[in-house]
């Protein structure tokens, strides 16, 4: 049987005892929150795949908007989405598709619809489904069918509506893209609209804060950098892209979701010559 001590014992031999039991105990209470923590950490993390990045990611190479242009951010859109594709040509001319060929399309310097001026080039309407949070606006052309909002607000927390993150990652793993409209909250920029493509996606599953939502995008004004967009990392933005090192480059709200769907061109073939096949990849194109 094991002794037990009392504190009215003589603190020169006991006290080492005593300490001895407060040591052990701690060191098992320890071990134990230091087990749950292990646990908690690999359930945390079991369910991160990665990212998921369309196959043809690597051929939307993005060139950057012209600056004298102050509504040019829908010119390199258009030659990466084309590039994507493996459109080489427009459509009926002989001129490449290059940022100078593209812009030639539009004489003044004005705001201007990325499908359209996609069909205007390459003679097909791009567009597959579009989503938007103001479904009646999209559709009051009576052109535009709505398929659903890109976020929503539950017991009033905005987050990403799942419906649509489904199916943006549907498109991504067929080999195609997404190109959102935006408007920018920054207070310099703030309600100036701006195009980002989406190439890319990640899902991450954390069982204290739920689902996280991460789209991969290029932006005309980084060019052909691949950026980090999160979606409602602050409770009143629903989209910031973030550089390399994890600082905010800029904050969004989504207008609209464009997810494409084109029949590839000539130039839908790897380097060894074979046809690109549908599909999408976890690693991160370079």
């Amino acid at each position: 049987m094991k002794k037990r001590i009392s504190s009215r014992e003589d603190h020169s031999g006991s006290s080492k005892q005593l300490d001895g039991v407060i040591v052990a105990g701690n060191a098992q209470a320890n071990g134990g929150r230091n087990s749950r923590e292990r646990k908690r950490r690999k359930f945390d993390h079991a369910q991160v795949p990665g990212p998921t990045f369309a196959t043809s990611a690597v051929r939307a190479i993005m060139p950057r908007q012209q600056m004298q242009f102050q509504n040019g951010c829908w010119v390199p859109p258009v030659v990466a989405v084309a590039r994507f594709y493996g459109l080489s040509h427009l459509q009926g001319r002989k001129s490449k598709v290059s940022m100078e060929s593209i812009r030639a399309l539009r004489s003044d310097d004005e705001p201007e619809e990325f499908c359209e001026i996609f069909e205007d080039a390459f003679g097909v309407w791009p567009a597959k489904k579009s989503f938007s949070n103001d479904a009646e606006f999209m559709e009051s052309a009576g052109e535009v069918k709505c398929c659903g909002p890109t976020s929503i607000v539950e017991h009033g927390v905005k987050s990403v509506s799942q419906p649509w993150f489904e199916e943006l990652k549907k498109t991504i793993e067929r080999d195609d893209a997404v190109i959102l409209l935006v408007e920018r909250q920054e207070r310099k920029d703030r309600g100036k609209t701006h195009y980002l493509l989406v190439l890319g996606y990640e899902e991450t599953i954390r069982r204290r804060t739920g689902k996280s939502y991460t789209v991969y995008v290029k932006d005309p004004t980084e060019s052909d950098e691949m950026l980090t967009a999160k979606f409602w990392d602050e409770s009143t933005v629903e989209l910031t892209t973030k550089q390399a090192n994890g600082s905010i480059l800029d904050r969004y709200m989504i207008l609209e979701a464009t997810h494409l769907s084109v029949v590839r061109g000539d130039e839908g073939t790897n380097e060894e010559g074979n046809e690109s096949s549908p599909g999408a990849r976890s690693a991160h194109p370079k």
